[in-house]
């Protein structure tokens, strides 16, 4: 099953704000979801919607990031701190940590918290977020052994594998 994962910063001027509301449309169609999310909740200081199925399985999320221009959100301080880099924004939540929990291949992070947040904008209790589940699959661990001394690069060879294991590109 398709899932989506959808950042958008307010006052980005190269992508505006709307272009994500564009993708969100296009993914509730997808999953047949309303256009009111799940549940809203705020992570780390910011907004998180979360369309589920009718299990509860999370399908979509979307966070908004308040005073956000264009770049890659980052988390770089506290212990969960990503650290900072090069054309990166420091606005408190980090994208990479975020996507990579959605898509659930994070091992050893402990579960965020989040407060649940009625739709007048108040704050009804605090829960916990699920922590990353164990994959048998390790991509990050090729990755990043591609990148130890003395390999040859082949990050093009991993998203090669990738997407040959999932049909999109030839033998």
């Amino acid at each position: 099953m398709a899932e989506d994962f959808n950042l958008a910063g307010l006052v980005d001027n190269t992508v505006v704000p709307s272009n994500a509301d564009s993708i969100l449309a296009q993914w509730q169609g997808v999953h047949d979801v309303g256009i009111s999310p799940t549940r809203t909740e705020s992570v780390d200081g910011q907004t998180r919607q979360v369309w589920c199925d009718v299990d509860g399985h999370r399908l979509i999320e979307k966070y908004t990031i308040v005073g956000m221009g264009h770049g890659t959100p980052l988390k770089t301080s506290r212990d969960d701190g990503l650290g900072p880099a090069p054309y990166m924004l420091d606005v408190g939540v980090s994208s990479t940590r975020r996507i990579a929990e959605f898509w659930g291949i994070t091992t050893g992070v402990q579960g965020a918290r989040a407060a649940n947040i009625s739709a007048d904008g108040t704050a009804r209790s605090e829960t916990m977020l699920p922590a990353a589940r164990e994959t048998s699959e390790k991509p990050l661990g090729r990755v990043l052994a591609c990148h130890a001394p003395g390999s040859k690069a082949c990050v093009a060879k991993v998203i090669e594998e990738a997407l040959r294991a999932a049909g999109l590109m030839r033998k």
